[in-house]
């Protein structure tokens, strides 16, 4: 099965065209649908005190909108373009999923902070 038969795939990229770049061609390896988001400005009306953090987190709250007012997927996946995607991602995505139907499971969290280079450690793409 695809993953873009099961998953939505919902990318943040603020105002950084080589990130959103290097994203675009790092997700088009993996699927043929996705989204990237190009954020929410600082101009926004929701932003009180020109605040990124705030860009940051309405940006989110947009993708997660989207999803679930346009989706008709039951699982999406939400990112900033600054991610590593494993090279077994579509497969490890299955086996997750798999896992979230028998955990009865709401949120997953599939990756976390690492404060060394991941280049020397992990093949990814």
């Amino acid at each position: 099965m695809e993953i873009q038969s099961l998953v939505d795939i919902y990318c943040l990229s603020y105002n950084n065209p080589k990130r959103y770049s290097i994203m675009d061609n790092k997700l088009k390896y993996f699927t043929k649908q996705y989204n990237i988001y190009k954020g929410v400005d600082k101009l926004d009306i929701r932003i009180q005190e020109n605040s990124w953090i705030s860009s940051c987190m309405l940006g989110h709250m947009d993708m997660i909108t989207n999803f679930y007012n346009n989706s008709t997927k039951e699982y999406a996946i939400f990112c900033e373009d600054d991610i590593l995607i494993h090279t077994k991602f579509n497969e490890l995505i299955l086996s997750i999923i798999t896992e979230i139907k028998i955990r009865k499971l709401d949120i997953v969290l599939l990756g976390y902070l690492m404060n060394y280079h991941t280049e020397k450690v992990y093949k990814t793409i």
